[in-house]
């Protein structure tokens, strides 16, 4: 019917390489070729990740006092709930509702999601063991190693784009009180808001390790050391020349002169392409 035909004409006008935000399911990701792509996404420790959702957006960005009360209820919001495995699913999980894991129904809903997930993607890596899976993901794809260097960039204590008003925004330093740490070690953190999301992790934390293991962990050990090696070059090659949308003290760069992609992302993209790897790496 016409229906099909516009959803397959959608389809075939999207670009090849596509890096964005956005959930699996609406960018049908499940109709993709497996033969003619390769699907590949990051997951991070779920709370991490939601406490740098909110010492960026809203403490530093939106300039929010962190106190105890305005901390839980921001992390007891609907971004916050389960969102891994809602933006990494192909299918609708209703998962602002999942079963209890604490159900013989609820087990087997909450293994099923993540077994899904981790069959449809190619490769999952891990926010906290980026090199690892850098390293291991190069490996797999037999890549060369220039195309996973990067230079790291900004992190709390510096400054990042911001908005219209703000356009470089000081990054406030995470800290947790003794009431932000009762409430993330409570039920209401780890099951009512992430029980599909920490199973999640934890189960591409373990596929990691078993990839490792089956790749060999002295190979990989030695590549990872290798990558190293080439990324403390690579920084020293570029400093002085990665400018970002802000500078150090945190003023504004303009766009003809930062070395960004968009926004303060890729700005060593440039200095990379000109360095070459020692040939006794």
């Amino acid at each position: 019917n016409n229906n099909n035909k516009k959803n397959s004409l959608r389809i075939k006008r999207r670009c090849r390489f596509r890096a964005m935000h956005g959930t699996a399911r609406s960018f049908q990701y499940a109709k993709r070729d497996t033969t003619k792509s390769f699907l590949l996404s990051v997951v991070r420790d779920p709370t991490k990740k939601a406490m740098s959702r909110f010492y960026h957006f809203d403490v530093s960005i939106g300039q929010k006092e962190p106190t105890d009360e305005y901390f839980i209820d921001t992390m007891m919001k609907f971004h916050n709930k389960n969102s891994l495995t809602y933006d990494l699913s192909m299918v609708d999980l209703k998962w602002a509702k999942p079963p209890s894991p604490h159900t013989e129904e609820g087990r087997r809903y909450h293994h099923k999601a993540v077994a899904d997930i981790l069959n449809a993607y190619d490769f999952i890596a891990v926010t906290e063991r980026l090199d690892e899976s850098l390293v291991v993901f190069r490996m797999l794809l037999k890549l060369d190693l220039h195309d996973i260097l990067y230079i790291k960039a900004r992190s709390s204590g510096g400054w990042s784009n911001g908005n219209d008003k703000r356009p470089c925004v000081y990054l406030v330093p995470s800290f947790v009180t003794p009431g932000m740490e009762e409430f993330l070690q409570s039920p209401r953190w780890k099951v009512t808001q992430n029980s599909l999301d920490i199973l999640l992790y934890k189960a591409v934390y373990t596929s990691l390790d078993r990839t490792i293991d089956s790749l060999g962990r002295d190979k990989v050990a030695a590549e990872l050391e290798r990558f190293h090696k080439a990324q403390k070059a690579a920084s020293e090659f570029c400093r002085g020349q990665i400018l970002s949308q802000c500078d150090d003290g945190g003023s504004p760069v303009s766009a003809n002169k930062n070395t960004c992609y968009i926004w303060s992302e890729g700005c060593d993209h440039e200095c990379l392409e000109r360095f070459v790897i020692p040939e006794d790496l």
